[in-house]
């Protein structure tokens, strides 16, 4: 049964998808519909699958269809997998909480983590001494996934003179990416 959904890759500043060379789009699209796979199938099995179209290409965006495909078997036997095992409610809300933890990370590993409450919680602390509590489920997919190299290429366009990536899903900003890469020369102000 598919699902869809618009999504755009929004990049404000100088740059803009536009001006980037056609092999660096595709990394970028590349890399984007391999973080939605990833998702799709940590939350859906082997048998999800996304495709996604590029609806148009305009200053500053990328806007996406996005036709995300389950199979009736396993929709109608896991349909609330996501809810229980990642603390999840769509695929949407995994990926925001991809880019949260990347944020938080800012491209380093974690210094410490450690279970929290009995529960399924992690305390990580990033390179910077600053400690948040995120779900286990959540950050084991994010480093099985290895989610963080597939990200790298979403900076190309912020590599290019672009601010920050905004994801939007319609007018609702689902979650904001910036400069999570150390190797980057920005000033802290821009990270």
């Amino acid at each position: 049964m598919p699902k869809d959904s618009t999504l755009s890759l929004f990049y404000p500043g100088r740059a803009n998808p536009g001006s980037l060379e056609a092999r660096e789009l595709l990394q970028v699209l590349s890399a984007f519909t391999r973080i939605a796979g990833k998702a799709s199938r940590t939350c859906y099995g082997n048998s999800a699958g996304v495709s996604l179209r590029i609806e148009r290409v305009q200053p500053g965006s990328v806007d996406l269809q996005w036709l995300h495909e389950i199979a009736a078997t396993a929709q109608s036997t896991f349909p609330a997998l996501p809810a229980l095992a990642l603390g999840i409610k769509d695929i949407h809300s995994l990926i925001k909480a991809w880019f949260d933890l990347m944020k938080f990370l800012r491209g380093q590993p974690p210094q410490r983590v450690q279970n929290v409450s009995n529960g399924n919680a992690l305390s990580i602390e990033n390179a910077s001494g600053q400690t948040q509590v995120f779900n286990g489920n959540v950050y084991n997919t994010f480093i099985i996934g290895d989610i963080g190299s597939d990200a790298e290429k979403l900076e190309l366009p912020i590599r290019r003179g672009a601010t920050k990536l905004e994801l939007k899903q319609g007018r609702k900003k689902i979650t904001t990416y910036i400069c999570s890469f150390p190797k980057q020369k920005r000033s802290e102000r821009d990270c």
